[in-house]
């Protein structure tokens, strides 16, 4: 029966066939294969958001928190439930146990809101549940302004821009941020209300109780069944002014203004500090998201265009598909550089261009089968992978591992045809057959590094890399296949030498001698004379060579494990820098509104300088935050983080006003937390105080501050049920009554045109400014007497805390700061030592925050990823070498490696991060594969009769090119992700994606390089010596 290389020799149209379907398969897949800007993700975690306005956090707290934490605890596969109880909100947010059905929990969630609704406030509109799907992400984002007034931009928006989107097919959804509804006010004349003796809390009713239809039922008149309806509801404005609200006859305009209108403005979203709105595009899910992206650009570029939109302006801060489009991009040029370099290093080993433009060929071929086994994947399978960032991340690392197979068989078949003077066939046959075991054990050591992701495939980590973990392995073994089929077959019919004067040379070297360059002639001598002095070495000195190098290689592993900065994965991919600004207590929203647009300002004179291309800022009287958007990486000239720098240092010292770093997009902030979990927040406060001080002694940290800070001021209403007794009111009458006077929550809706608006009601701006109006408010009690709230009520002014946080149904205090240099192991041990010998009340415990917890939940990851990959790999060579003790020769390349890493890592100053450990474990594959074909071959050198001394002589000189030409062409092929980082004055800032990606680069690449060395400097020494340990337990079972 013939194997695959001999079928691909002597088949070979069926072989060209085959490959040509693959061709054409891959190409057509290329475009049937969604392109997404994230793999298809479902996260963990639900977020239950219920809208309040005019609240205080501690009325959340107790009217909607509480009710519905109790309510989603019972909700089935919880793990956590934490909560934020602001002024305007409450905010639930639910962990689910990893593999809970998503779906399901949301129907869950649902059924549990609907059963407490009714145990809510009654005036709440609605709840919102969110959870994150990748799918719901919003392709496009940009903000609009306009020169002139701010109802213009409005109309223009919605009647314009909006619609002309929403007609674009695949757009899903159009959500517009910032545009204000207008709604009928009633504004409330205190002193009209008093000359008429009307209280709030009667106001309140009546416009409620006289809004409403009912659905009466229905009478039978004869054969006719008729439904009857009682029509309430306002039909104009007019009515609700003429609205009675008395049995005297006065009516609602007596006593306040009816007016239909924007409400006043309590915060500023802007763009180039002109009011400004914001538009996410949200695709459907079959669609494809650049052509709709494209289609919404191009939208937009012709209603700018449009003569009669000059005031407008617009600018796209986030366009998703340009990442995946320039991950494409990027794709192709690594294909190109790819080829180069292997067309340059096949030629520099092998002096044939014939050779050269086999393998080339072999690198599209790949990439196509690629494409061809992920399409068949998601038809066959169902599987949702598609073509992202991160997939075709994966397609760029494999670039330099495609052609690997294939160079390991062709040199072997140039080697035949050398060496031993076969034919073209016979070559090719003899040479692919001789190395097809090695390789293919190699693709499957590389292969299984990502096993372990599937036991992870639902963790953080596991969840993100799948598609790259795919793509990478349906890369290697679509190299494999060509390696196997394309190479032999090509290099039968096309790899010729050219005829030689057999006087020059003779014997058998002669085509090895006129071929070879000197440089590899001479490295192969002095590689054969180092093995052979290496071998004769006394057992003692052979001894101590290996335990110096293990020596060194367990250091190494020391100083890359424990001694190195480890942090999580937290840098951005967006050219953005995001500083919050806080202002003092005594701002007013007009002394905010004028800060910002001095920093707008600011900023602006300074554009060129910073490279700012927009500036948007969002703000209300407690402050706000700027988003500093700056020039494509192509065409800047400083790094994010030296330019997020300048931008803060351009901003003006103000006293009171302080300046916070924002979530920043292009360079991830370095921020730790503790939190602290209790039963009163009094005694929660005075810990976190404790805390704080402690940690302000540990000098790499910074910014120091709790959830507690910057509360609002609040004025407690604190009611004498005795007095309100005597005087005929009850506290429900009261309560009501103030929230109708102050509150700007809806007390009733109105319809308007197609749409319902908003009814609001409360005192006019002058009557409620100060203290003793509100004191002065008269209520009607019983007997329809008017009593001024300040006889009944006492008022307490105190600082009420910004909001309250909750977690698994109890108080806690978020403790954030941000650190400098050191890594997060190192600042985690700091906190550790700086709190160890506080005491804490009983119920009151301490914690570390998420991102600690995020890291020790990867190092756990990692320590199993990579102990379960060494496994893998020692079962492959055991079943390889059928030898025990034989892989643990290869196994040792793994240590050897990680010196490279640990050294270059440490000279660089890199922390070790998230994707730098995925590194380690993609490396731990890759450097065995040099190791499996040296000692590979040594076997079956011994198999055919040669000795020990002899074979291993051999086997270094003949595998010496093929190891440094693999070694070299995956180095090559991984430098481009690399570059940015030692050459960014040509490749421009290491930052972005790079900043991302290129450490998984660099720690390949710094692997490779040592475990190359090593493995053909060391690595037949090490064979001797186990091999004599293999040989001695032998014979020592044999005696026992």
């Amino acid at each position: 029966m013939m194997n695959i290389p001999e079928f691909a020799v002597k088949r070979p149209i069926t072989t060209l066939m085959i490959i040509l379907s693959i061709v054409v398969i891959g190409w057509i897949s290329l475009y049937r294969i969604p392109l997404a800007y994230l793999p298809e993700i479902t996260g963990h975690f639900m977020r239950v958001h219920i809208p309040y306005e005019s609240s205080s956090p501690q009325e959340v707290e107790d009217l909607i928190t509480l009710r519905v934490e109790e309510a989603l605890g019972t909700v089935k596969h919880v793990e956590t439930i934490e909560s934020t109880s602001t002024d305007v909100s409450s905010d639930v947010t639910l962990e689910f146990k990893i593999g809970t059905d998503m779906d399901i929990a949301m129907m869950g969630v649902r059924d549990k809101l609907e059963q407490i609704r009714n145990k809510l406030p009654e005036d709440i509109e609605n709840i919102r549940i969110f959870r994150f799907k990748s799918d719901d992400l919003p392709i496009v984002e940009f903000s609009v302004s306009i020169q002139g007034e701010i109802s213009e931009l409005y109309d223009i928006v919605e009647d314009v821009i909006k619609p002309k989107i929403q007609r674009i097919n695949g757009v899903a959804n159009v959500n517009v941020r910032g545009i204000e509804q207008k709604q009928l006010f009633v504004e409330l004349d205190l002193e009209r209300l008093k000359s008429h003796n009307i209280d709030t809390f009667a106001l309140r009713r009546y416009l409620r109780t006289n809004n409403i239809n009912v659905s009466a039922g229905d009478i039978i008149e004869g054969s006719t069944k008729y439904i009857v309806r009682a029509i309430g509801e306002f039909q104009n404005v007019n009515e609700v002014a003429t609205l009675p609200v008395n049995k005297k006859g006065i009516r609602l305009s007596d006593v306040a203004d009816v007016r239909f209108d924007f409400p006043t403005k309590k915060s500023y979203q802007r763009l180039h500090g002109r009011n400004a709105v914001k538009v996410k595009v949200m695709k459907s899910s079959d669609a494809n998201m650049v052509a709709v992206a494209r289609e919404v650009t191009n939208t937009i570029d012709k209603i700018k265009a449009d003569p009669k939109m000059k005031s407008l302006d617009v600018y796209v801060y986030r366009d998703r598909s340009q990442p995946i489009l320039e991950r494409l991009k990027n794709l192709r040029n690594a294909g190109y550089i790819g080829g180069a370099l292997v067309i340059f290093i096949l030629f520099f080993f092998l002096r044939n261009a014939r050779s050269t433009m086999i393998i080339t060929a072999a690198i599209p071929i790949s990439i196509l089968c690629t494409l061809c086994l992920i399409f068949l994947l998601r038809k066959i399978a169902g599987s949702e992978i598609t073509l992202n960032i991160i997939s075709v991340t994966g397609f760029m690392l494999a670039i330099g591992m495609l052609v690997d197979p294939a160079v390991v068989v062709l040199e072997n078949i140039f080697r035949h045809t050398e060496q031993k003077n076969l034919g073209p066939k016979e070559s090719a046959i003899a040479g692919s057959n001789e190395v097809s075991i090695a390789i293919t054990a190699a693709t499957a050591t590389t292969i299984c590094v990502f096993i372990p992701l599937i036991f992870l495939s639902k963790s953080r980590l596991g969840i993100f890399m799948y598609d790259f973990g795919i793509t990478i392995c349906f890369a290697l073994i679509s190299s494999l296949f060509v390696a196997l089929t394309l190479v032999p077959l090509f290099a039968s019919r096309f790899l010729r030498f050219p005829e030689e004067d057999p006087e020059l040379v003779s014997g058998k070297e002669h085509n090895k001698a006129s071929r070879k360059s000197f440089f590899i002639k001479y490295l192969t001598n002095q590689y054969t004379k180092f093995i052979e002095l290496i071998l004769r070495l006394r057992l003692i000195l052979k001894l101590i060579v290996v335990v110096i190098v293990i020596l060194i290689s367990v250091l190494s592993c020391y100083i890359l494990f424990f001694h190195l900065k480890q942090e999580v994965l937290r840098r951005g991919v967006y050219r953005e820098v995001h500083i919050l600004v806080d202002t003092p207590k005594s701002y007013s929203l007009d002394d905010t509104k004028m800060l910002f647009g001095r920093l707008e300002g600011i900023l602006q004179e300074k554009e060129d300088e910073l490279e700012i291309v927009t500036i948007s800022s969002n703000f209300d009287r407690s402050g706000g935050s700027l988003a500093i958007y700056l020039v494509r990486k192509d065409d800047s000239k400083r790094s994010m983080y030296a330019l997020s720098k300048e931008i803060r240092s351009a901003l003006p010292i103000i006293p009171g006003v302080k300046y916070r770093k924002g979530f920043m997009h292009g360079y991830g902030g370095r921020g730790a937390s503790i939190e602290i979990k209790g039963r009163n927040i009094d005694t929660l406060t005075r810990l976190a105080d404790d805390i704080k001080e402690r940690l302000a002694t540990i000098p790499d940290l910074s910014d120091i501050e709790t959830n507690l800070e910057k509360g609002k001021r609040e004025i407690v209403a604190v009611f004498d049920k005795e007095k309100a007794k005597r005087y005929g009111l009850t506290s429900q009458r009261i309560a009501f009554g103030i929230s109708g006077s102050l509150s700007s929550r809806e007390i009733s809706r109105f319809k308007v045109a197609d749409k319902e608006i908003d009814i609001n009601m409360q005192l006019k701006e002058e009557d409620r400014q100060r203290l003793d109006q509100l004191k002065n408010l008269e209520f009607e009690n019983v007997e329809g007497e008017g009593v001024v709230l300040g006889r009944v009520v006492d008022f307490e002014g105190r600082r009420g805390p910004k909001a309250i946080e909750r977690k698994d149904r109890k108080p806690i205090v978020t403790i954030t700061a941000e650190y400098k240099k050191k890594g997060i192991k190192k600042i985690k041990e700091d906190i550790k030592a700086k709190l160890a010998d506080i005491n804490l009340p009983a119920g009151y415990t301490w914690s570390l925050g998420g991102e600690f917890r995020r890291y020790e939940s990867e190092i756990a990851e990692m320590i199993f990823g990579l102990v379960l990959v060494v496994v893998l790999i020692y079962i492959i060579m055991a079943s390889l070498f059928e030898s025990y003790i034989h892989p643990l020769t290869i196994l040792l390349t793994i240590p050897f490696a990680f010196t490279g890493v640990a050294v270059v890592f440490y000279l660089a100053d890199l922390p070790l991060d998230s994707f730098s450990r995925l590194g380690l474990m993609l490396l731990c594959g890759l450097v065995v594969n040099n190791a499996i074909v040296l000692i590979d071959y040594i076997n079956r050198l011994r198999r055919g009769g040669m000795d020990r001394y002899n074979a291993i002589i051999k086997g270094g000189r003949d595998r010496l090119r093929p190891i440094l030409m693999t070694a070299f062409t995956t180095i090559l092929g991984l430098l481009p992700m690399t570059l940015p980082l030692f050459i960014p004055a040509i490749f421009g800032p290491f930052e972005g994606r790079e900043r991302i990606w290129a450490p998984v680069g660099l720690v390949i690449i710094s692997g490779l390089i040592t475990s190359t060395i090593l493995t053909l400097v060391i690595i037949p020494t090490i064979y001797s010596l186990i091999d004599d340990l293999g040989r001695w337990m032998k014979k020592l079972f044999t005696i026992a």
